[in-house]
């Protein structure tokens, strides 16, 4: 059975010809599906009737003119809409992924480092996007950085927290970074005014310090508005898999919304230099965000073999670079 709720949410309620029962509340069938699936899979094992109840669900999607996605076995990742069909994304993607192998090669043997940060607000895509990066790497080139909650003696010395973990001659994603002080630490109250003053004053020439050998860093900002974050957070908390990704803390950012864009423009406005600009990614659109992302990267570093007129392919109008004038 199949209905629409509160506005655009759809329920979708399994009643087959067995005594299992469930409701699947979403706002699309392909956010609903994952769980459809999920319950007949779990129907299986108690062996009461699986394939009349896959069946049912089959000739109820046809009898509301729907199309039934088959997901493979055991894989609930859900896709949000794109305005890029999987086919394209996936070729273009494809080819991103050749260029960064390239890179890391490069990297290898000039012995140079990239330095990439990833911020944006919660359930902006920021993890989703170092996957689509890492993918294809020769996982012993690179190195992903995500911290928990810094000891006592890591915010006394915050700057060597992030320095420390920096490998050379890699590519090295931070999945949030040492901006948590300037952000998150403000808004939710997990630091001083001091700690914040201090990291305002000397942020520009720790990051000068980081790169002084030639090496790159990019600072890169996955922008939502309030509704997508608010459902992504609804799809999160439905998932099995993606759960865990859900805390207390992410309903205080929806409560905390306008307090978040007050310090994101200070700190956009002071950290945002001519050699290490924030690069905004609307990431509405995960998919045009990501290949937008690696596209920036990729463009900014002569790596040997660089297909330029690949990289030339960017999606700007979901994408803008606060470079300051000098």
């Amino acid at each position: 059975r199949i209905s629409q709720c509160r506005g655009s949410q759809m329920k979708v309620s399994i009643i087959g010809p067995v005594k299992n029962e469930a409701q699947f509340i979403g706002y699309s069938i392909m956010s609903v599906l994952p769980y459809v699936h999920e319950f007949v899979y779990a129907c299986a094992k108690s062996d009461d009737g699986t394939d009349e109840l896959l069946d049912y669900i089959k000739k109820t999607y046809a009898k509301n003119k729907l199309e039934i996605l088959r997901l493979p076995e055991y894989d609930f990742e859900i896709e949000e809409p794109s305005i890029l069909s999987k086919k394209i994304y996936k070729k273009e993607l494809y080819h991103l992924q050749v260029e960064l192998l390239k890179l890391q090669n490069w990297l290898k043997e000039t012995g140079k480092t990239v330095i990439i940060v990833f911020e944006g607000r919660d359930s902006a895509g920021k993890g989703s996007t170092i996957k689509k990066f890492t993918e294809n790497l020769n996982p012993r080139l690179y190195n992903v950085v995500a911290l928990g909650i810094p000891t006592p003696e890591e915010k006394k010395n915050w700057w060597d927290r992030y320095k420390s973990k920096i490998k050379p001659g890699m590519i090295n994603f931070f999945d949030r970074s040492w901006y948590n002080r300037g952000l998150v630490d403000p808004v939710m109250g997990y630091g001083s005014a001091e700690e914040y003053e201090d990291f305002m004053e000397n942020v520009e020439n720790f990051e000068k310090d980081l790169v002084k050998d030639g090496d790159y860093l990019f600072k890169l900002w996955f922008s939502i508005d309030k509704e997508t974050q608010a459902r992504r957070f609804t799809m999160r908390q439905q998932s099995p898999l993606k759960s865990w990704k859900y805390s207390p803390n992410d309903a205080r950012m929806q409560d905390l919304w306008d307090r978040f864009t007050e310090f994101k423009e200070k700190l956009f406005d002071k950290t945002s230099t001519v050699n290490h600009p924030w690069v905004i990614l609307d990431s509405t659109d995960k998919r045009i965000s990501g290949l937008n992302a690696i596209r920036y990267v990729l463009k900014e570093i002569p790596y040997k073999g660089k297909n330029k007129e690949l990289l030339d392919k960017e999606f700007p109008e979901a994408m803008s670079i606060l470079r300051p004038e000098n």
